[in-house]
């Protein structure tokens, strides 16, 4: 995706995550799967929603570590997104179902530019 968009690795924002295994077979009624497939613990901040050039729409980070009381994934993330010159709000993504804010999400996108650059 760089080399065709020219994106540098200065222009991409690096957020948290935190994965661990899922105790469940996974597949197909083929029989073809795998074993405990890696799932999220923590809600993915980067599956959120760009509302305009410094606004970031993401779920809580609820389940992540606290430490002296701060959740320091949401410290992390909005530390990312600031960088990025953006103010991350946090919304509750248990509504969701398992998914993230863009998945329950109905948002129209104009991505007849060059998408990946700041306005």
């Amino acid at each position: 995706i760089k080399r065709e968009t020219g994106v540098t690795d200065s222009e991409v924002v690096r957020v948290p995550s935190l994965f661990g295994t899922f105790d469940l077979q996974w597949g197909d009624q083929s029989g073809n799967g795998f074993e405990s497939p890696l799932i999220a613990q923590v809600r993915a901040a980067i599956n959120g929603v760009v509302l305009g050039p410094d606004h970031y729409l993401s779920t809580n980070q609820d389940g992540g570590p606290e430490i002296n009381g701060k959740n320091i994934f949401a410290d992390a993330v909005s530390a990312a997104y600031g960088k990025a010159g953006m103010k991350v709000t946090y919304i509750d993504g248990s509504m969701f179902h398992g998914g993230e804010i863009h998945c329950g999400t109905n948002m129209l996108r104009d991505a007849s530019g060059a998408w990946w650059r700041r306005a």
